[in-house]
């Protein structure tokens, strides 16, 4: 076993910390946020969508400090509203090449489809199966680090019509993947349903 302490971890080159301290968090689902704005069609890569809560149904995600222009965080905020699109191993190379900085709209830079339902303006990814829709209730902005925390509460959701079971439990195939830090990607597999857990 290695321990490190705090000083060691002061210590690291910044890109090595950084890579270590994202990783001890462990597996995340890998999505695409998708918005529309006045920088036109965008798709960001995140990895900090979290549940909230199911009555009202809110989710949550971590953007990184506004000291540059954030197009995603931009767009949410202006619009008020955006999609979530998870990432299948089927579209991986795009959703991650996506995080690259481009003049142009990431859909056409990358290779993916925008898909729009009629009860908004934010684009889905079409090639995603598993994705829904977001509208603005709040945000925080986190004052030890300067991220900001937006809060959005479920509008629709697309799924494929077998993925849901007679618990309301969601189903991910076996495409679908998390990721851990900021570029390592692992396939989900089921492991087990364990009933609700009684005294």
């Amino acid at each position: 076993m290695k321990k490190i302490s705090r000083a060691d971890i002061d210590s690291y080159p910044s890109r090595y910390r950084a890579s270590l301290i994202n990783c001890l968090s462990g597996p995340k689902a890998p999505v695409l946020i998708g918005t529309k704005g006045k920088y036109g069609s965008n798709i960001a890569l995140f990895n900090s969508v979290f549940h909230l809560g199911a009555n009202p149904p809110l989710v949550g995600m971590v953007s990184r400090p506004h000291t540059v222009p954030r197009h995603t965080l931009e767009h949410i905020l202006a619009t008020k509203e955006w999609t979530v699109n998870h990432v299948q191993d089927t579209i991986l190379r795009q959703a991650h090449q996506s995080s690259a900085k481009y003049d142009t709209s990431e859909y056409d830079a990358v290779g993916l489809t925008e898909e729009y339902s009629h009860i908004a303006s934010a684009p889905y990814v079409k090639e995603s199966n598993y994705k829904f829709m977001c509208t603005y209730v709040n945000h925080y902005p986190v004052v030890e680090n300067d991220t900001i925390i937006v809060i959005g509460t479920i509008k629709e959701v697309i799924v494929p019509a077998d993925s849901i079971n007679e618990h309301g439990e969601l189903i991910f195939d076996s495409s679908c993947l998390s990721s851990i830090g900021l570029n390592n990607y692992y396939k989900l597999s089921h492991s087990d349903r364990i009933p609700y857990a009684q005294p």
